[in-house]
């Protein structure tokens, strides 16, 4: 995906997921059957393994997504996790994410992020939106 056409998807969500690229894909599958011969989920994942205590203590963390979609190249794509103990309003949730931003030197300008409808969401018990950032 180029990056306008990525642009008018910032706070809104496409209806269809961008899609990953074959090895992606085959990368993301072997995972999960991993996981899933230890008897563990996604979700175990995520809240074990992305989420150290320090992140748990903030309430988020801002991880470079393990398996992105397809993009065009000078484009990153991260995710933004948020502990399922936070009770920030979403406005507060997303100025610590665009304080995030700042503080790792990336221009607003330059940054992209959403998070996926409902029934698109691989990971739907733990809040989180994609980020995109523009090189």
């Amino acid at each position: 995906m180029e990056w306008l056409q990525l642009w008018k998807f910032h706070l809104n969500p496409p209806q269809e997921l961008p899609g990953r690229t074959p090895e992606v894909i085959e990368r993301y599958q072997q995972h999960r059957e991993n996981l899933a011969s230890k008897g563990q989920t996604l979700t175990d994942f995520i809240l074990t393994s992305v989420f150290d205590q320090e992140a748990l203590n903030r309430g988020w963390t801002f991880v470079e997504n393990d398996f992105p979609y397809r993009l065009a190249p000078g484009i990153q794509h991260f995710v933004f996790w948020i502990s399922p103990q936070n009770r920030l309003s979403t406005d507060q949730k997303l100025e610590q994410l665009n304080l995030e931003l700042i503080r790792r030197g990336y221009s607003l300008d330059r940054v992209v992020y959403y998070q996926n409808l409902p029934h698109l969401q691989s990971i739907p018990c733990i809040e989180h939106y994609q980020v995109f950032i523009s090189s």
